[in-house]
This record gives structure tokens, C-alpha cells and sequence, in this order.
């Protein structure tokens, strides 16, 4: 069911979960958009002056950001619920084709819209993002009951947590990434609920990235890849490479962080004319 709150916010709602957006733009195409960890809904509110003339952008706060509730505790959603919630979206507002665009953690819910509506998808913009490759590290941490028991232990008991990941990262068992990402999203108890939540409960949301350039490349899907050359979170060369097939794949880097990628693309108004990425 969808519920409009004002003019242009909303909530898609099943049972106990609610799944909120925001619209801007007034472009005659539409764009659906899914934020990176830590950020909302209108965290894409500085890619309207470069967007906003061409699309109409429903921009959805991701579970445990924002308004949106994922009604099922500990569970993880799956990629045929995430799908039943944007479906409902389509149907109300009659959308037919839709591009998307996705920055960080919000690759994860982007993906899994294009494996599902390839067929309907005319550009997905690749921010930064995640779900393309998953770490090792994580696939065994949130993949086994006993495990994911650990990592609720050690996220919870910061000291301990710090201490251990830091032992293991010395023996290369743990990336950097992981640790740099506890360090600046571990600071309070909200925060580490908001880390183990999101990572348990998005854990099952794995993409085929062979199959996705396939279908990517039968539905002749526009493909925009920005990425930060001194990101530490994303591994933009093992994305490249699992990427490489797609036929239509632009990439742009920019000499940023990660956290500075999605606005730097956003005041970035040059147009990406070559398969090559700029170093």
C-alpha cells in the first residue's frame, strides 16, 4: 500500500515495514535513488541541479535510516520483498521504464531492482557503491548463525571488538576497509545497533555480477561508474573487473574519500564520453 505524506513524500508500507521516499526533480524520466549508510533520503537532494530537468527522482530512506522500518527484527529482507515494495511504487505512480541510481550500501537495493526489471531499465548511475562484490570477510561474519553471534558480541562490546579486528587485520583477515568503517560508525550504542542491523539483515542481498552484466547487456542498460581514488570502503578495481563485460560501462574517479564521491558527482556536470576510467 502506498501512503502519500504531503506533496512529495511518501511510504510504501507491508505489515510492519515501511519504506519511505522523497521525491524531487521534474524531469519527464524517472529515477529511483538509494542512499549510502549513515545518510537519508534527501541525501541526494545535491544531484537535482544536474538531474532534476531530466528526471523525477524517488529518492527512499534505506531500513534502519531515516523513517523507514523494517518490521521483522534480526530477519534479512529479501530480494522478492525488497521487489513487492518497489513494485508498489510502480504500479501506483504507472511507471513504466526507470533508471537508478545508487551510492555505497544503497547498491545493494539497486542491484537487486535491475536483476529483477532489467528489461525496464534504462541507466543505473553507480556511485561509490556496494553489492556488485562483497567482501570475504563480511560473506563469513553475517553467512552462519554462530558467527553472526560473534560479530553481535564483538559490535556490542566495543573494546573487544577494536581489539580483535585490529589482531586480525594485522594477519590480513580482516580488510582495512572494515576497520576504518568501525572507527568513524561505532562512536554509540545507536550507531553499532545501526551497523549490526544493517549488515545482518542485508546479508542475503548477493548479486551475480556475471549474470547482471548479461542481462545488462541484452536490455541495453546505461552504465555510470563513479568512484574515489582514495576510497578505502569500495574496491573499485575488483568492481571494474567484474564489470568488464558490460558493454555500455562509463567510469569516471574522482581524486577524492569515499565520503566525498556522491558530491563530487553531483557538481560534476562534464559529460563521460569513453569506456575508459580517468585516473
Amino acid at each position: 500500500m502506498i501512503e502519500e505524506i504531503g506533496e512529495k513524500k511518501g511510504r510504501i508500507i507491508k505489515g510492519k515495514t515501511q519504506l519511505h521516499y522523497f521525491t524531487f526533480g521534474n524531469g519527464p524520466k524517472t529515477m529511483l535513488a538509494f542512499h549510502g549508510f549513515g545518510l537519508n533520503k534527501e541525501s541526494f537532494l545535491a544531484t537535482e541541479a544536474k538531474l532534476g530537468s531530466e528526471y523525477t527522482i524517488y529518492s527512499f530512506d534505506l531500513f534502519f535510516h531515516g523513517q523507514s522500518n523494517w518490521g521483522n527484527k534480526e530477519q534479512p529482507i529479501t530480494k522478492t520483498e525488497i521487489c513487492e515494495l518497489i513494485n508498489e511504487l510502480l504500479q501506483f505512480y504507472k511507471i513504466d521504464r526507470f533508471s537508478v541510481m545508487s551510492y555505497s550500501l544503497g547498491g545493494k537495493i539497486g542491484l537487486t531492482i535491475i536483476e529483477k526489471y532489467h528489461n525496464r531499465v534504462d541507466k543505473l548511475i553507480f556511485i561509490a557503491s556496494d553489492g556488485l562484490v562483497l567482501s570475504s570477510w563480511y560473506k563469513f561474519a553475517t553467512g552462519y548463525k554462530a558467527t553472526r553471534g560473534l560479530l553481535k558480541y564483538f559490535i556490542f562490546k566495543p573494546n573487544v571488538y577494536f581489539t580483535t579486528t585490529g589482531f586480525l587485520n594485522k594477519f590480513k583477515l580482516v580488510p582495512d576497509s572494515t576497520i576504518r568503517f568501525a572507527q568513524m560508525n561505532m562512536a554509540t550504542q545507536t550507531l553499532r545497533r545501526k551497523v549490526y542491523l544493517t549488515w545482518v539483515v542485508y546479508r542475503n542481498l548477493k548479486i551475480d555480477a556475471d549474470k547482471l552484466c548479461l542481462w545488462a547487456n541484452q536490455s541495453n542498460i546505461h552504465v555510470e561508474m563513479y568512484f574515489g581514488q582514495k576510497d578505502s570502503i569500495i574496491n573499485m578495481n575488483k568492481i571494474l573487473k567484474a564489470s568488464e563485460t558490460l558493454h555500455n560501462r562509463m567510469v569516471k574517479v574522482y581524486n577524492c574519500s569515499h565520503s566525498k564521491v556522491l558530491n563530487e558527482y553531483a557538481k560534476d556536470h562534464s559529460k563521460l564520453s569513453s569506456s575508459k576510467y580517468d585516473c
